[in-house]
């Protein structure tokens, strides 16, 4: 009986376990920033891009290791996002939703993000140096109405 079951538990796990799925490989880029605070950057790269593993090397650059789709948007974000001056940007992802960089001007940070949390929007991220911005990621749609509300709410 105890044969029976053994084999019996076998068969189950291989028929259970999902089949193995290439994925591809990672690389390992590392970044420098000249206006952007590692904090941040960490931040944003977790929350929107979906990065797992980053390090920093130094108090102005970073490694990070992922797939080639997330260094290319982690580099385009970056880009975006260490800058002197902010400026909405917006950048478009391999799948359905796209990022937006909306820089603020007469709201706080927190309750930029409070408002986010009331749009349910699923990724957004604040930055506070070189200067105040929500980075979000959502549908077209979503981000758009994201981008309105702070531009309504954000008056200098």
């Amino acid at each position: 009986m105890t044969r029976l079951a053994a084999a019996a538990l076998a068969l189950m796990t291989l028929v259970s376990t999902p089949p193995a799925v290439a994925e591809e490989p990672a690389e390992t880029k590392s970044f420098v920033l000249a206006h952007l605070r590692l904090p941040d950057a960490a931040t944003a790269l977790r929350t929107i891009v979906g990065v797992e593993r980053l390090a920093a090397k130094d108090e102005r650059s970073l490694d990070v290791t992922g797939t080639p789709a997330h260094l290319q948007l982690t580099a385009e974000l970056l880009a975006a996002l260490d800058v002197a001056k902010l400026a909405l940007t917006r950048l478009s992802t391999d799948d359905d939703s796209v990022i937006a960089v909306i820089p603020l001007h007469g709201i706080s940070s927190k309750d930029a993000m409070l408002a986010m949390r009331e749009l349910e929007m699923r990724r957004a991220a604040s930055v506070t140096e070189p200067a105040a911005a929500v980075v979000v990621r959502d549908t077209p749609e979503r981000v758009a109405l994201a981008i309105e509300a702070l531009r309504t709410a954000d008056r200098p």
